[in-house]
């Protein structure tokens, strides 16, 4: 290793022609980096330009950091098929072997998916028989599939029913509230009709007739009795 290469602590030497073939170049450095996913920058910060498979060295950090997330994901997906049904739970099948063969076969009834007769039903595998039967795997994965749309099949029009009613609800609340809110201002706009109404009428009644008492008169000539002031201009306001 000369002084150029002891001066890279970044960088870490691979064999000729090792570098991965999803490496990539950030520059004229003849040093590869990993991508992350998703993004334009390299697991160090760098832009990421191009592929490349002609680089002798990789990133240590892109190194490190690319091992640190794929051993996290490979846990994540080893949790998730440890957790997640298995394929003959999936299916609702049944462990079977055949004869003395070495097999584990899937059955549903007293033939194996396969197609051979069962002898005897058994736990899963163990260490004598330590695999599947192949064209059982690939009948049970169809099985599995088949059940899997029949059952959303079955929950599909529950969940659109329930759907349509949350609509409907939602529908009818914003009703409700638009009603309300058409009443509020029809009731606004005629109380401002009213109150314009009483403005111009008081206007147009004042210093007139209409507007005041027209006062007493004589009665001498009178042809009956009036009692003031109830009868006489009866229609017009008293001050």
């Amino acid at each position: 290793m000369n002084l150029v290469q002891s001066a890279m602590p970044d960088d870490t030497r691979h064999d000729q022609g090792s570098t991965p073939v999803d490496a990539y170049t950030t520059g004229r450095s003849r040093t590869g980096h990993y991508k992350q996913p998703g993004s334009h920058l390299t697991y160090c910060g760098r832009h990421a330009l191009a592929r490349t498979s002609t680089h002798t060295k990789m990133c240590t950090r892109c190194v490190k950091a690319e091992a640190r997330d794929r051993a996290e994901a490979e846990a994540t997906a080893n949790e998730h098929r440890q957790n997640a049904p298995t394929l003959a739970e999936r299916a609702k099948v049944r462990y079977a072997l055949v004869g003395k063969g070495r097999r584990v076969h899937y059955s549903n009834n007293d033939d194996t998916l396969c197609g051979r007769q069962v002898s005897e039903y058994t736990d899963g595998l163990d260490e004598r028989h330590e695999s599947l039967c192949t064209p059982c795997i690939r009948a049970a994965e169809k099985r599995a599939h088949s059940r899997a749309l029949a059952a959303a099949a079955v929950d599909l029009p529950e969940i659109a029913e329930q759907t349509g009613a949350q609509f409907q609800r939602s529908a009818r609340a914003v009703a409700a509230v638009e009603h309300a809110e058409h009443v509020e201002a029809a009731v606004e706009h005629a109380e401002a009709l009213h109150a314009a109404a009483l403005v111009t009428e008081a206007d147009a009644t004042q210093g007139t007739w209409r507007g005041d008492w027209i006062g007493e008169q004589a009665d001498d000539h009178a042809l009956f009795p009036v009692d003031r002031p109830a009868d006489q201009g009866a229609l017009f306001a008293t001050n």
